[in-house]
């Protein structure tokens, strides 16, 4: 009876995403109400503020309930998610607060700037809210860069990855894992599991996520750790997702070559098979050397040539 009770606990906490956006909605009509009442004398509003506080107000203490059960699962970072949680926390008892004040019909500045400033918290709740769903830097890297500069806003410096002897180093705790550390892990680390996937571990690796195994031995293309990473941009399966900082060309040779070659975590490099270009780009960890810039596609069948006369029929009808 306790464990049904318990996985009924985590099944409601799934609902919050779908709560959340009804005490946000009710709490932003009211405040434009009060705007309207103080501004513009609108005493008619009064009733419909009071009724709109008092269903916000429910609707942000069953909010921020159904994200502490949500939050129970695990896998989100405990900074950004202390802040949601107690900033949605002080939302709420605003909100009651406020439902208060203007029931006792209270000083009306006083409470209308008490609104304002649950306004700019509900705001703020929302944004950390999002950096929990998307991660870090979510807003400001789909910023236009004319913006970005307008406000200052200067991206993190990325960590170059530099491996001192790249020859002698282990080809899986010292290539693969720091680029699945620096590209991945944001999303499928020890503090979030998209997916159900963890790429922190070897055993987590091998264990893979919801959908079943990520690593097949030997066979890069049937290996959804490789697969996913060629896909085109804008597949919704692709990774890292857009508005993520991109894994590197050079990368996902070496995460392909690794797996090509048995996908071995107790090896050197050394001890593994290299091509030139492999054996290049290992050369290149231990300065830093940045990729040259390309595109790397999945492999797909040459399409053959059309013919001629096909073409010019097909134009004749107007098709371009």
């Amino acid at each position: 009876m306790m464990v049904f009770f318990d996985e009924l606990l985590g099944f409601s906490g799934r609902f919050h995403p779908l709560l959340v956006h009804l005490p946000i909605g009710i709490l932003l009509l009211a405040f434009v109400m009060a705007i309207i009442a103080q501004f513009k004398g609108g005493a008619m509003y009064l009733p419909a503020i009071k009724l709109s506080l008092f269903l916000g107000t429910i609707a942000a203490i069953v909010a921020a309930l159904s994200g502490y059960l949500l939050s129970r699962n695990g896998g989100y970072e405990e900074d950004v998610l202390s802040y949601h949680k107690w900033l949605g926390i002080v939302v709420a008892l605003s909100s009651l607060l406020l439902w208060f004040l203007y029931r006792k019909e209270s000083s009306a500045a006083f409470r209308f700037w008490l609104f304002f400033l649950v306004v700019i918290m509900i705001g703020v709740t929302g944004h950390y809210g999002g950096t929990l769903t998307h991660g870090k830097g979510y807003f400001v890297e789909a910023m236009p860069v004319a913006l970005k500069k307008l406000f200052k806003t200067e991206e993190d410096k990325e960590e170059v990855l530099i491996v001192q002897n790249a020859q002698e180093a282990d080809a899986y705790n010292g290539i693969i894992q720091p680029i699945l550390k620096q590209r991945c892990q944001s999303c499928h680390g020890k503090k979030k599991q998209e997916g159900g996937l963890a790429l922190d571990t070897k055993e987590n690796l091998l264990k893979g996520g919801e959908n079943g195994t990520v690593l097949h031995a030997s066979d890069s293309k049937k290996s959804e750790l490789y697969a996913r990473l060629v896909l085109p941009e804008g597949h919704k399966k692709r990774m890292p997702p857009k508005g993520r900082t991109p894994i590197t060309p050079d990368q996902i040779r070496l995460i392909a070559w690794w797996i090509d070659q048995g996908a071995n975590f107790d090896k050197k490099v050394r001890e593994i098979p290299q091509t030139e270009e492999i054996a290049h780009l290992l050369k290149k960890l231990e300065t830093g050397e940045k990729d040259t810039p390309s595109v790397l596609y999945a492999d797909l069948p040459a399409a053959p040539a059309l013919p001629k006369d096909k073409i010019d029929a097909w134009q004749a009808k107007g098709i371009k």
